[in-house]
């Protein structure tokens, strides 16, 4: 089973057009074959392909032979709230920042691409290619 709550009163303008809301997420299994699992993070679908960014503030994995006082959900999410609230702080800050080439290229050797991205089968590192452009 597979729950998604979305904290709709819980809304951060990022940017004009961008807003973000922490979503948790409940997964749990009526044979005891999944752990009892709770998710909660900030997600967004990027493309229509399906592709899904986000980051998680709580990922609490637990054996269904437990008792609920001993986890302190209710701590527990209220802690990642106040994560993800520090969290949207920071990308706030992120809309209006502008990348050096040289961090740029920082952050692009840094990436692990896969076989089919490397310059040897035509992939490119040059940054006119992407849409993010570096300050000069």
């Amino acid at each position: 089973m597979l729950r998604t709550y979305v904290f709709s009163e819980i809304s951060v303008k990022i940017n004009k057009k961008d807003e973000v809301n922490p979503e948790i997420q409940l997964f749990n299994s009526y044979d005891t074959t999944w752990p009892f699992i709770v998710l909660l993070g900030a997600f967004r679908l990027v493309c229509e392909n399906g592709l899904v960014v986000g980051e998680k503030f709580l990922d609490l994995r637990k054996r269904h032979e437990f008792d609920f006082d001993q986890i302190q959900l209710n701590k527990q999410v209220s802690t990642a709230l106040n994560r993800f609230e520090r969290q949207t702080r920071e990308w706030m800050k992120w809309v209006n920042r502008q990348l050096t080439e040289t961090t740029y290229n920082r952050i692009m050797k840094a990436m692990k691409f896969g076989k089919n991205a490397t310059e040897e089968d035509g992939y490119n590192h040059d940054i006119t290619q992407f849409p993010i452009r570096p300050s000069k």
